[in-house]
């Protein structure tokens, strides 16, 4: 999908427009007019109903590009799905693409245009913790419900300054709880962490220390390396002069695979088991050999046809693979799938909630409602989704999987 960028907004383009994916019953023209989710909020291009807007703010461009660009053909994907289906309570969805480039300060900014200058009801992102924490008190300001696709807990808490911040990502503590669970069913006792200096490093090394002994486990190392870095072979020889049996690998990739070649270089022994951040097709197409048998917490979404039928989260997982493929030939990622579970989550809120579209700040805090109070056990793609005024996020490691990677590809080891 092409877009064009006016004063750091990209919108969607309302020309003519060729779509990978095709709808039963449904011609092209249908699917075009869907898509294109005209007019301001409260109002109507073509005489029909208002349609939903809703802002969605990614990286773009900058290091978190790799992100924001499958969450933005995510978002597109389910809003033209949903609006040739007839759109949510009669209206369609219309995106408004921003572009934090990456930047805290730019996310800021962003948010503050999408909320004043574009009216709309919902901002979905950004891309990465550290953003998200930082948009945090402007969406409570603006009073402007946010849904980011990150998994640090700071966007969430405290409460008191999160009331219009959720998040779709589960939360690193999450994440750690279900590699410590692994590996406790494993027998390894010794436990390390290597992650990289930055939000999504820091905050699973400042957990561990307090999780390892209520699983009866020991942490022997703890290393870090600039998430920029391109070679860790320093921070490796440390962590294996203390014979761990397994080290969580904490970073985002690249980074994850150079850890794996520089490991298999200095024929490190103990199992690499990475943190959420490795649990995309990248890994392995740049790992190479260097990452066949490492482990990661990750998503289903890569391995669709390993999820039994009973599996809560088999239709959801299965009805995004399907149109991922369909309308894209490729494989979807994890990133991905956060965008998908994000809008899957606010079209939950806006159809049970009832939302309107005539009254902006209206909706927006009937909405903020409506996300506390109805999303209850919704199976989604990167977990099962419960919120309430006391959770903004998912908690728990319901819906979480361990992956391997076995002959090239991803092989689904356990699903919790």
């Amino acid at each position: 999908m092409r877009t064009r960028r006016i004063s750091g907004i990209w919108h969607a383009p309302r020309g003519k427009r060729k779509f990978g994916i095709l709808v039963a019953g449904l011609a092209a023209t249908a699917l075009f007019a869907g898509a294109c989710g005209e007019g301001a909020q409260g109002t109507s291009g073509g005489g029909g109903p208002a349609s939903y807007k809703i802002g969605a703010l990614l990286g773009l461009t900058g290091s978190y590009s790799a992100l924001g660009t499958n969450e933005q053909k995510a978002l597109q994907l389910f809003a033209d799905r949903v609006n040739s289906s007839g759109g949510v309570n009669g209206h369609k969805i219309e995106l408004v693409f921003a572009d934090t480039t990456s930047s805290e300060s730019e996310a800021v900014n962003q948010l503050r245009k999408l909320a004043t200058q574009d009216d709309v009801i919902a901002v979905i992102g950004p891309s990465s913790s550290g953003e998200g924490v930082a948009i945090k008190p402007i969406s409570a300001s603006l009073k402007v419900p946010v849904i980011v696709p990150a998994s640090s807990k700071d966007i969430v808490t405290p409460l008191d300054q999160a009331k219009y911040a959720f998040k779709e990502f589960p939360a690193s503590d999450a994440s750690l709880q279900a590699q410590l669970t692994y590996a406790k069913d494993q027998g390894w006792r010794k436990i390390a962490i290597l992650a990289s200096n930055n939000g999504y490093g820091q905050e699973p090394v400042a957990a561990l220390p307090g999780l390892v002994s209520q699983y009866g486990l020991e942490l022997v190392a703890s290393e870090t390396f600039p998430p920029t870095a391109t070679d860790v072979t320093a921070q490796l020889s440390s962590i294996a002069g203390k014979n761990p049996d397994v080290v969580l690998v904490w970073a985002v990739n690249p980074a994850n695979a150079i850890v794996a070649k520089n490991a298999r270089n200095i024929n490190f022994k103990p199992v690499l088991f990475n943190s959420p951040g490795a649990a995309s097709p990248d890994y392995i197409k740049v790992g190479g050999q260097a990452v066949e048998g490492t482990l990661v917490q990750g998503s289903m979404v890569a391995v669709p046809g390993d999820i039994k039928p009973d599996n809560p989260q088999y239709q959801a997982v299965s009805e995004f693979a399907k149109a991922w493929r369909d309308a894209y030939n490729s494989e979807p990622n994890q990133y991905a799938a956060n965008g998908w579970d994000c809008m899957l989550l606010l079209r939950t809120a806006l159809e049970k909630g009832n939302v309107g579209t005539g009254d902006v700040t209206g909706a927006r805090n009937k909405l903020q409602a409506a996300l506390e109070s109805t999303i209850k056990d919704v199976p989604g793609i990167n977990a099962v989704y419960s919120f309430s005024a006391t959770q903004h996020g998912p908690e728990g490691i319901k819906g979480l999987a361990v992956l391997k990677v076995d002959g090239g590809a991803w092989k689904l080891i356990k699903a919790y």
